[in-house]
């Protein structure tokens, strides 16, 4: 190859690259401060008008582990704002949360700001957090 030849594939590549650069910028832009609603105001809403209680209320911690269920999985979700998790670009699947609590299979599933959450194990889920009752117990109390 001569080096004209090699001066022109190299500008040509720059450019690409260049091209490539600007696209994903672009793509991390609209992701940041484009890239879905923030269903916080529904949630204050709903918590506020008691639609959604905390199940530990008026509960000890021992109380609190022997009726452990899908509703503290729940507020845990909706405490750290997980309903403003979202389909990612390549598999456009909810988000799904699993919880290994002493056995027991919990998943949360983030579809669209509502959250459901469901006592089977599935197998997609995105992340998986493995943990005894009362330290779940334990983790709600601090929210």
């Amino acid at each position: 190859m001569n080096k004209k030849g090699f001066d022109q594939m190299f500008i040509v590549m720059i450019i690409v690259f260049v091209f490539l650069l600007i696209l994903l910028l672009v793509f991390v832009v609209y992701f940041l401060f484009f890239g879905g609603k923030d269903y916080s105001a529904v949630y204050e809403a709903r918590l506020a008008s008691g639609e959604i209680k905390n199940p530990l209320e008026n509960l000890s911690v021992e109380e609190a582990v022997e009726n452990f269920n899908e509703d503290f999985v729940y507020y845990f979700l909706v405490a750290n704002k997980a309903y403003n998790l979202r389909d990612t670009i390549l598999d456009d699947h909810p988000p799904h949360l699993e919880f290994n609590i002493d056995g027991e299979v919990y998943t949360g599933i983030i579809n669209d700001g509502e959250i459901s959450v469901v006592k089977e194990n599935r197998v997609d889920e995105d992340i998986i957090i493995s943990t005894s009752k009362e330290e779940a117990v334990k983790m709600n109390i601090l929210l």
